[in-house]
């Protein structure tokens, strides 16, 4: 289930970051469409990081425990 989490993650990240490109691009520089846009691809980020670490911990864990 771990690794099934970590490929969708991976796969969703591309989408995300072109939603947020588009985002921004489509503001015309209006200030709440750009900020909208940048959290967009903070919380990408942030998710993507988490995916990152989870998937070392599950790692850390299954060479510890010897599966």
């Amino acid at each position: 289930i771990g690794n099934w989490i970590f490929v969708a993650a991976v796969l969703i990240v591309p989408v995300m970051i072109l939603v947020g490109a588009v985002m921004l691009l489509g503001g015309g520089g209006e200030p709440a469409r750009v900020s909208a846009a940048k959290k967009v691809f903070l919380w990408t980020a942030i998710g993507l990081a988490l995916a990152l670490v989870s998937k070392g911990v599950f790692t850390a864990v299954r060479s510890i425990i010897g599966g």
